[in-house]
């Protein structure tokens, strides 16, 4: 028999939503995030010059920079080489950025290999927790799961 392939359309409040889920609990523990400031001074200058204007409902400003086209990339280094290396991060390799290119393949894989994780966030919130979240965003930013 062969599988069915289908796609999913993901809002953006649902990848809001992991994302924090798991930067505010279930992958804290592991990643050290860098480059936002970037996004935050990208999105300013485009509210400045008139062609786009700030999404109050996205938490994050470097979010919702990412969201409406920021064309930097965040880096995400492992947390613990960062604070024993005490070097420049130019000088320590990141894990991976976060870009949406990296979330969609990264939801993608989770949709194919970690279905139930998946349908705990995507397409809408449904019982999912850090552990679930952290799941997907380590598929997000290393493409397999590293820490955990």
């Amino acid at each position: 028999m062969k599988d069915l392939k289908i796609e999913v359309k993901i809002p953006m409040e649902a990848i809001e939503e992991v994302l924090i889920t798991a930067m505010e609990g279930g992958s804290n523990y592991w990643y050290f995030m860098d480059g936002q400031s970037h996004c935050h001074y990208w999105l300013s200058q485009e509210i400045k010059e008139g062609r786009l204007e700030r999404n109050e409902s996205i938490h994050y400003q470097w979010m919702d920079a990412m969201f409406q086209g920021c064309p930097h990339k965040i880096s995400i280094y492992d947390a613990e080489e960062v604070h024993e290396e005490d070097e420049e991060l130019s000088e320590l390799e990141p894990l991976g950025h976060l870009t949406m290119e990296s979330i969609a393949k990264g939801l993608k894989l989770a949709q194919e290999d970690y279905s139930e994780q998946f349908s705990q966030h995507i397409p809408e919130y449904n019982d999912g927790d850090g552990d679930s979240a952290d799941v997907l965003f380590q598929l997000m930013i290393m493409g397999d799961i590293v820490y955990g």
